[in-house]
């Protein structure tokens, strides 16, 4: 239900298939929501490690054109409210504090929900992951969605994961290894 809440505050944005929505997050519950309803609207989640520098961050919303944002705390925002100006592009800093977190659905909104579903293709972008930049600048990696199938199907194959197997991970939410499990 959250999911489903977020996606249609993301829509009313103006937010659709194809926008850059960046999270800026520590491993909050509240990313795993963000993360699902992005991609339910067919938009590209560009992932930020939360202990980025303003040069690294500033850097990445240029470069990969963000529209919205996600903070995880007061200290993200904080360093947003620095470098925001200088990515002209971004037009939402969202914090996950929000009441559009907590909302209950209507009818109404889920009935909409339904009838504007995004169709996704295999070839369309469903993240950027950005490198963390120790070579020089960072890069930021496109990944279909086919990709992340690709590397999930041997995956479940080989390990005999099922739908009943609980996965317990300390990484942090924007390694490519999260999009799997």
């Amino acid at each position: 239900e959250k999911v489903l809440s977020l996606m249609i505050t993301l829509r009313k944005l103006g937010l659709k298939k194809g926008d850059k929505i960046a999270i800026l997050a520590d491993n909050i519950p509240e990313w795993i929501i963000a993360d699902m309803a992005i991609l339910s609207i067919g938009a590209v989640v560009v992932p930020i490690y939360h202990k980025t520098s303003e040069k690294v961050l500033t850097y990445i919303l240029k470069d990969s054109g963000v529209k919205a944002i996600f903070s995880g705390n007061k200290e993200n925002e904080e360093l947003l409210n620095k470098v925001k100006h200088k990515a002209s592009k971004l037009k939402y800093v969202l914090t996950f504090d929000d009441p559009y977190m907590k909302t209950f659905l209507s009818v109404k909104d889920l009935e909409e929900a339904e009838k504007n579903k995004v169709v996704i293709k295999d070839k369309d972008i469903a993240t950027i992951v950005y490198t963390s930049g120790s070579t020089g600048i960072p890069k930021g990696v496109i990944l279909t969605h086919q990709n992340i199938i690709s590397e999930l199907e041997p995956l479940v194959l080989a390990m005999n994961i099922t739908q009943k197997d609980v996965v317990f991970s300390f990484l942090p939410l924007i390694v490519v290894l999260k999009i799997l499990i």
